[in-house]
């Protein structure tokens, strides 16, 4: 079933399968969202839970227990969720758990997607609630589709814009089955804020961002009409199309809570399973990556915060998991200067670090040295292990160190 909201500047329709964005009309008549074609992409804008991507083989491990949550982007999209219209400009949305999803996804949920209009702006907002008495891991995305014909012309004719330059990099990806593959690399963009719509971007698939800003703008160079997405909380950005279609995937994802970082220690069960196959399958050393959203030498005393949680969190984590390595990217000091930034990085380590740890080697890993970022030379990365009272080591980034200037061909 279709409900609509609406304001005197537009017109929304949602569909109660899965809450899926249908219609996002303005005051004069004009469709900014995708209308769907199964000649490219049959969906509008679907709502991704309770993961986001693809899961390897369909499977996954619940207290030692293979189950399977779906093969792409979850069930969430799927299934018809309970509407509550709340007023003439805000409905609700509500799906939990049921026979269909316990078999697969064995977690006791409560999702409520709200939409409301305020003027010109449509506000999506997704409450995720654990209902049931034990830790719930979830990830959540939006997949928004944004129509490129709101001001006539080819999709080339349009092009995404950030509010400020940045040092946005793109996430590494297998091209053949879109797994992440570890690491990223600086996206080239247009005077340091963008870039044009052409299917290049585009032959592989989609791409994601981190350290973006907060808001990007799709516009046209053929009229002073756009549209502006904002994410704020968001770790992960990502774009996609199908190469001749007239339209834009804008997908703000996470998989981890993007303000703390935090998540819930494993079940000694499943330590048990992945050490038993680690060894089985004569797996190892493992490599553990911090999250990229790590920042331990920002200027934002809360971000740097933010970061000391997940790092504290992360080698509790790794006690359990002896002989493995955990690497993380240094950081960038955002302004701060060099300096700074290397003393807050070892400071950091050394609230952290304890001589147990030496069960698990902590890694610094070569970085570009783009923007304000630290690592990006060897003096640097020499600095912080020279202050950090526990032995720890470098993780060397082939790609990194190249595109940072040493010759290593």
């Amino acid at each position: 079933m279709i409900y609509t909201i609406q304001n005197d500047f537009l017109t929304v329709q949602i569909s109660d399968r899965g809450a899926e964005l249908q219609s996002i009309r303005d005051a004069e008549g004009v469709e900014w969202l995708w209308q769907g074609d199964e000649a490219f992409w049959g969906e509008r804008a679907p709502n991704l839970f309770p993961f986001c991507g693809r899961i390897w083989n369909g499977l996954a491990t619940v207290d030692g227990v293979p189950c399977n949550p779906g093969a792409l982007h979850g069930f969430f999209r799927d299934r018809v969720a309970e509407a509550e219209q709340i007023s003439k400009t805000e409905i609700a949305f509500t799906q939990t758990e049921g026979a269909d999803t316990l078999a697969g996804y064995p977690f006791a949920f409560r999702v409520r997607m709200i939409f409301s209009l305020k003027e010109n702006t449509l506000t999506v907002r997704a409450e995720i609630t654990n209902t049931g008495d034990r830790t719930m891991p979830y990830g959540y995305g939006a997949h928004p589709g944004f129509s490129t014909a709101f001001a006539g012309g080819k999709t080339e004719d349009y092009y995404l814009e950030f509010p400020v330059e940045n040092q946005a990099r793109s996430l590494c990806f297998c091209p053949d089955n879109c797994y992440l593959v570890g690491g990223d690399q600086p996206f080239e963009q247009k005077n340091g804020r963008g870039f044009d719509l052409t299917d290049d971007y585009f032959q592989t698939g989609s791409f994601f961002l981190r350290d973006m800003p907060t808001e990007v703008s799709l516009k046209s160079r053929l009229s002073d009409r756009f549209l502006t997405v904002s994410y704020e909380g968001f770790p992960y950005l990502g774009f996609w199309k199908v190469p001749g279609a007239s339209y834009l995937c804008i997908e703000p994802w996470f998989t981890r809570n993007p303000r703390g970082g935090r998540s819930n220690p494993p079940k000694p069960a499943d330590v048990a399973v992945l050490s038993d196959y680690a060894k089985e399958q004569h797996l190892g050393p493992l490599v553990a990556h911090a999250s990229y959203t790590m920042n331990l030498c920002s200027s934002k005393e809360s971000t740097r915060q933010n970061g000391l949680d997940m790092l504290q969190q992360d080698i509790r984590l790794m006690r359990q998991l002896p002989g493995d390595y955990y690497n993380f990217h240094p950081g960038c000091h955002t302004g701060q200067g060099v300096e700074t930034g290397i003393q807050q990085i070892a400071d950091a380590l050394n609230a952290v670090l304890a001589p147990d740890d030496r069960k698990a080697t902590v890694l610094l890993e070569t970085m570009t040295g783009k923007g304000s970022e630290i690592g990006g030379c060897f003096e640097e990365l020499k600095a912080i292990i020279d202050r950090v009272e526990q032995p720890i080591g470098v993780c060397f980034d082939t790609c990194h160190t190249w595109d940072a200037g040493y010759d290593i061909v």
